[in-house]
């Protein structure tokens, strides 16, 4: 991987797992999430808020794990949670801060949205109550994800819901860029969940989706460093 220093054999066609090179690309060249309200965060969201409303330790703060142009943050904010945002994009990051405003407690000493990788947070351990993961670890590389997971582990202290694809990506935003297709990592819920327990993590709720049942299907995962209810 080739992750932010600069260096491509093609630097008009990076490779999906050269990740702020590609992302940049598809944000300034393709009009990647241009669209700055929309986002598939929606049932994500849900989840979390229900959840958070019986869970002990409390769910104060959240980090998104591939904000995007912070939409969802800003909706996780108007919940009531004290939300941050991290993205590889730079220009990702700019449309946040942009449109979202201040949506955490620390503003301007921790800015609220932060460029940066997956695979090495630029948070201190321990710094937010919960995660949320939309869309965006099927496109981390395989080789990848022990560190990404290793790195959520280490930020996130209490809860963590992901949503991931297990499909490759309809749209072929990569293909159109040069690239190619955008998902690198499909897997099912059980590779997920064996990768998240390295971490500390328990399943509290898998609603995995199948093919016979949605047409784009997805792994859902809720999330606990807590022992599942009733464990021993």
């Amino acid at each position: 991987m080739q992750e932010g220093n600069g260096i491509n054999t093609n630097a008009s066609n990076p490779d999906p797992s050269d990740y702020e090179e590609a992302y940049n690309d598809l944000y300034d060249e393709h009009g990647y999430h241009a669209d700055s309200e929309l986002s598939h965060e929606g049932p994500s969201i849900e989840k979390l808020v229900a959840f958070s409303k019986t869970a002990s330790p409390a769910m104060n703060s959240i980090l998104v794990l591939g904000c995007s142009h912070g939409k969802g943050a800003s909706i996780l904010h108007k919940h009531g949670f004290n939300t941050y945002g991290i993205d590889v994009a730079h220009k990702a990051i700019a449309m946040a801060k942009q449109l979202r405003g201040t949506i955490c407690s620390t503003e301007p000493v921790e800015p609220c949205f932060r460029q940066g990788s997956l695979t090495k947070l630029s948070y201190p351990s321990s710094f937010v109550d919960a995660g949320m993961s939309v869309d965006v670890l099927e496109h981390i590389a395989p080789d990848d994800v022990p560190a990404v997971v290793s790195e959520i582990s280490r930020v996130v202290k209490h809860y963590l819901y992901v949503s991931i694809a297990k499909f490759k990506e309809f749209g072929k935003n990569g293909e159109k860029a040069g690239m190619k297709n955008l998902h690198l990592t499909v897997k099912d819920a059980a590779w997920w969940s064996a990768e998240f327990a390295k971490g500390g993590w328990n399943v509290v709720e898998d609603t995995s989706t199948k093919w016979d049942k949605n047409p784009a299907p997805y792994v859902n995962l809720l999330l606990s460093k807590q022992p599942p209810v009733g464990s021993k």
